[in-house]
């Protein structure tokens, strides 16, 4: 697909339309104009092959722009609303008519740029490969969630850093990894960090490379994952964690675009252009009131935020989710779900959100059970079968023990919530603290360490 389009402009003042012909052919478009609503039809009805039509609304007959985005509608045609009529009522009409962008005279030309940009072809690709990860891969419907994912869509190309908030294990890695795959689909170079799981004492020379000699046992040059993430994308998951002095060094290179290696001086800068991908279920705001994360950070990243709400309180996105993990295990060997089995995990909240039912299913698959039983779950997915009833208790439990959640920072609150995914892959896969480690993103051994502690405390 061409990134020149063949566009329709619409308008009866001819001296406007005159101007903006000029203005998009000297971005290398191919323009053809209408002055009137009959003409406008004679041309949307031929079999003119336009990758755009921008309409004025008052033609020679007042709004009848309305009428012909209807008629471009049916041609399949993307069209662009460009009038003076500001009006509230006026807008909705136009979306409710299916207008892809409404752009209120006057109008700055990077403004029309901005819009013209989302129909030409390496920008409609990438949309569209977007959308098609998301449907093969995120698995979600809900209305919610699908607004979130469209605001990252109209900003794919722009190569704009993204926030992502969302509870652990809610899928932000894998909508990174879409994101990337959809603007880069020939590269690999995406580049992956759970900070939480990096030594503080190393984190800035994973990031930001080292040179020979900057620290005990360094032997030569070593390439950070920035440089790595070059013209690809970086994802740092659990950003909260970046320690003050990585915050700084952060806030550095996205205000110049390099980096300088640690024990490295200006000689050593390196330029980086990659997309950065935040992410963290963690509340940055308390954080930074806190005085534990930049403030000139956290506004430099709240840029385009998008948020990820948890599986379980997105509709019937659990049954879409079961139902293409039930497809992914057939596509090992045959497997069959009994209905009880299958209504027993529709019902189970999975507070460990996406991560958890993926395990879940990656265990099954490793059992190698043909046939799927109740009995063959976990007991705390088999004791939670009416999802409703269990909610409503543990609401009268909280209300019970509410003054000493309140007592509760919200590191302690985390920690308990972390918790008890340890005690979820614990009742998966047995003491194997390694494998449980990587399910939760690489955890540092000292704080697998403190939550074994913790458990065996709370048993005791």
């Amino acid at each position: 697909m061409s990134e020149n389009l063949s566009i329709l402009v619409v308008e009866d003042n001819r001296l406007a339309a005159m101007n903006l012909s000029k203005l998009l052919e000297s971005k290398g478009h191919k323009v053809t104009c209408a002055f009137s609503k009959d003409s406008a039809v004679g041309q949307i009805s031929k079999d003119n092959d336009f990758g755009l039509c921008i309409f004025d609304l008052d033609l020679d007959v007042k709004l009848a722009g309305f009428d012909l985005l209807d008629l471009a509608t049916k041609k399949n045609i993307p069209s662009v609303i460009l009038s003076g009529h500001g009006e509230e009522d006026h807008i909705k009409k136009g979306f409710d008519l299916n207008c892809s962008d409404y752009l209120i005279k006057p109008y700055k030309p990077e403004m029309l740029d901005r819009i013209i940009s989302k129909y030409t072809g390496s920008t409609k690709k990438c949309v569209d490969d977007f959308n098609k990860l998301i449907k093969e891969k995120f698995f979600t419907k809900h209305p919610q969630t699908l607004k979130q994912l469209e605001k990252i869509s109209e900003s794919l190309v722009s190569k704009q850093s993204i926030f992502v908030r969302g509870p652990s294990g809610s899928g932000k890695t894998i909508l990174a990894k879409i994101i990337h795959d959809a603007v880069y689909p020939s590269r690999t170079n995406f580049v992956q960090v759970n900070c939480g799981a990096l030594s503080q004492s190393l984190i800035e020379s994973e990031l930001f490379g080292s040179v020979k000699g900057s620290y005990t046992g360094s032997t030569g040059d070593k390439k950070g994952l920035l440089e790595q993430a070059h013209l690809g994308t970086l994802h740092l998951d659990e950003v909260a964690c970046l320690s003050l002095s990585s915050q700084r060094r952060l806030l550095t290179f996205l205000d110049d675009g390099y980096i300088t290696p640690v024990g490295g001086t200006n000689k050593n800068r390196i330029q980086v252009q990659c997309r950065i991908i935040y992410s963290t279920w963690e509340d940055l705001e308390g954080l930074v009131r806190e005085g534990k994360f930049r403030e000139d950070l956290y506004n430099k990243l709240s840029g385009l935020e998008v948020t990820i709400p948890a599986l379980r309180d997105r509709g019937n996105d659990l049954e879409l989710v079961i139902e293409n993990k039930i497809k992914w295990l057939n596509s090992y060997r045959s497997y069959v779900v009994e209905d009880e089995a299958k209504k027993a995990l529709l019902d189970y909240s999975w507070y460990g959100d996406f991560r958890e039912v993926e395990s879940f299913f990656e265990s099954i698959k490793e059992k190698k059970i043909p046939i799927l039983k109740r009995a063959d779950l976990p007991g705390h997915i088999r004791s939670n079968i009416n999802r409703f009833a269990k909610k409503t208790n543990e609401f009268a439990v909280t209300q019970g023990k509410l003054k000493l959640l309140e007592k509760m920072t919200s590191s302690e609150y985390l920690f308990l919530q972390e918790n008890e995914f340890v005690k979820h892959f614990l009742d998966v896969y047995g003491y194997k603290p390694s494998k449980i480690r990587r399910k939760l993103g690489d955890m540092p051994q000292s704080r697998f360490e403190k939550h074994i502690k913790h458990i065996n405390g709370e048993m005791s």
